[in-house]
């Protein structure tokens, strides 16, 4: 769901932190104001850029509580130490009891590092991993909520190769017909050829044969007995053709 902004001096992301937290969550505001949103700079709500010498702390926190469009918890231990001020409690305080169940959205847990203790109304909340070693995917997360990006999909890919023992990327959960790479074992293959040789031709074959000498001895006005018998020889006496004992040669191959 799009968090849609309050006002003209409104934020996109408000970041609630504890104070000795101010390093990490610099570098965090600054990734994000290096992106865009709809043709304009993603806006962080960070109190040390915000609230001005003389200014009230507590109206200007409940000012940028309201006109950002997310607010991130940016979870350490130090977030949920009890000894500390209360201005973190006070703040993810606020936001939650506006939207007991955050059916908006609009609190994002931002772990940035291992926090031995979360409170139990935020541990439902699906949190956003931005500790060391995962940063940047994180970052990545963090972003395409800003710019109201919808969940990526899989994806189909035809024809892939997925190599063995390499980590798989989202592109490659649903391969289609992909290929796996592997080490096949070597071995002799023998091919034989399916081109028998013929012993014989097949009766069918004869008989057409027939048919044709039959057929060639009508046009040629030739004994029926004499195309039959051209089958067994290529050459057939004929009484009365070529001579006494003349010799008729039928055109055709020999079997």
């Amino acid at each position: 769901m799009s968090v849609q902004p309050l006002n003209r001096n409104s934020r996109d992301l408000f970041l609630s932190h504890r104070s000795v937290d101010q390093p990490i969550v610099r570098d965090l505001a600054g990734d994000v104001e290096a992106e865009s949103y709809r043709d304009k700079g993603l806006l962080t709500w960070l109190d040390e850029a915000e609230i001005r010498p003389g200014q009230s702390i507590t109206a200007m926190i409940n000012a940028g509580l309201e006109c950002s469009r997310f607010i991130g918890l940016v979870m350490t231990p130090n977030y949920f130490d009890l000894s500390a001020s209360g201005w973190t409690d006070a703040e993810w305080h606020a936001a939650l009891h506006q939207d007991p169940d955050n059916r908006r959205s609009r609190i994002i847990p931002l772990i940035m590092e291992d926090c031995p203790y979360i409170p139990m109304l935020l541990r439902h909340l699906a949190a956003i991993d931005l500790r060391p070693d995962r940063y940047r995917r994180g970052l990545m997360q963090l972003l395409a909520v800003l710019r109201d990006e919808p969940l990526p999909r899989p994806v189909l890919h035809r024809e892939q190769l997925i190599t063995s023992g390499s980590k798989i990327a989202r592109s490659t959960l649903l391969a289609e017909r992909a290929v796996p790479d592997a080490d096949p074992d070597v071995t002799t293959e023998r091919l034989y050829c399916n081109l028998l040789p013929v012993e014989r031709p097949p009766q069918y074959f004869i008989q057409r044969l027939n048919r044709a000498r039959v057929d060639e001895a009508k046009e040629r006005r030739l004994p029926r007995d004499a195309v039959e018998s051209g089958y067994q020889g290529r050459h057939s006496r004929v009484p009365g053709e070529g001579g006494e004992h003349g010799s008729v040669d039928a055109g055709l191959p020999a079997i």
